[in-house]
């Protein structure tokens, strides 16, 4: 199953894909690199925010949850506006890659969009650190919080 999943999803058919990765977790519940497909196929298809954390649920009770697709999923929720979810899969990113300097600045933006202004200081200059330019951010922070009037 996880072969022909690998199959469909080269030729762009990501629903007999997921069947097919899901088909291949039903039989082998542990297989680490079909919890990251699954998930990244829901994202693909856009099957909706629950159905993406219970896929995640999943990968973390077998330990398939890696930085790399918590960094993918918490970029997902900010594309849906959902920023709680977004800080909340950032900051378990930085917490496992400390140095992963685009995951900082990610979740500055959606600290920004949450009206946590300190909270987005401190992670854009932590992002600063690790190299990454933030400069378009930094401006971003201050306009929105002029606009909204905010102390955090």
């Amino acid at each position: 199953h996880y072969n022909l999943a690998t199959i469909y999803r080269g030729q762009g058919d990501f629903e007999q894909a997921l069947y097919h990765t899901e088909q291949a977790l039903r039989l082998m519940p542990t297989l680490s690199v079909a919890h990251r497909d699954r998930i990244d196929l829901l994202v693909t298809l856009d099957r909706g925010g629950d159905e993406v954390r219970r896929a995640v649920q999943e990968a973390e009770k077998v330990g398939a949850a890696d930085s790399d697709t918590l960094y993918y999923v918490g970029l997902y929720f900010g594309a849906q506006g959902d920023w709680q979810s977004t800080v909340g899969y950032l900051t378990r990113v930085v917490d496992l890659e400390p140095d992963r300097g685009k995951a900082h600045l990610y979740l500055a933006h959606g600290f920004m969009n949450m009206g946590r202004w300190e909270a987005s200081k401190q992670a854009l200059l932590t992002a600063a650190k690790k190299g990454i330019s933030i400069e378009t951010a930094a401006s971003e922070l201050e306009r929105l919080r002029n606009a909204r009037g905010g102390s955090e």
